[in-house]
């Protein structure tokens, strides 16, 4: 059972506010209709961590997904399932992007090193873009963090 339909993608740059949006209505058309009232963001924060939109960029990566290479991986279906989903419905918060760390991350690298010719340059490329400034941009938040308690100790 395929469960990611290939004609539901939609490419964008994921770089604005309105972005964040349209991915969202791309996550609608994946699960085959609009978003439930739960999962629809009441406003996407740009939250932004050592320069780096986290949102905007896990949104790279799950927008690069090959059909058949990698929507298929367990680790891209939770990405396209759960954490997208579950961090857009959080506002899109560092915390929750960086928390879920392991789809986002392996499914980047199934999409930076596939293992047949249906994944487009433009998609490893954009999955290994986004996939290197979601770790820049998680560092950050993590090192905000760290001085945070560090500071209320």
């Amino acid at each position: 059972m395929e469960r990611i339909r290939s004609g539901g993608w939609h490419k964008i740059k994921a770089s604005t506010s309105l972005a964040l949006i349209v991915s969202a209505g791309a996550i609608a058309s994946v699960n085959g209709g609009p978003l439930p009232a739960a999962l629809r963001p009441r406003a996407i924060v740009d939250e932004i961590w050592g320069n780096v939109n986290i949102t905007a960029s896990v949104l790279e990566v799950y927008n690069a997904i090959s059909h058949p290479t990698c929507n298929a991986t367990d680790y891209c279906v939770q990405l396209a399932d759960t954490v997208v989903p579950r961090c857009l419905q959080l506002e899109g918060t560092a915390g929750c992007w960086c928390t879920l760390h392991d789809p986002v991350h392996y499914c980047a690298i199934c999409m930076s090193s596939p293992t047949d010719n249906t994944t487009t340059p433009d998609q490893s490329q954009a999955a290994t873009e986004g996939h290197a400034h979601y770790h820049l941009g998680c560092v950050a938040y993590q090192a905000y963090l760290d001085a945070s308690t560090e500071a209320s100790v």
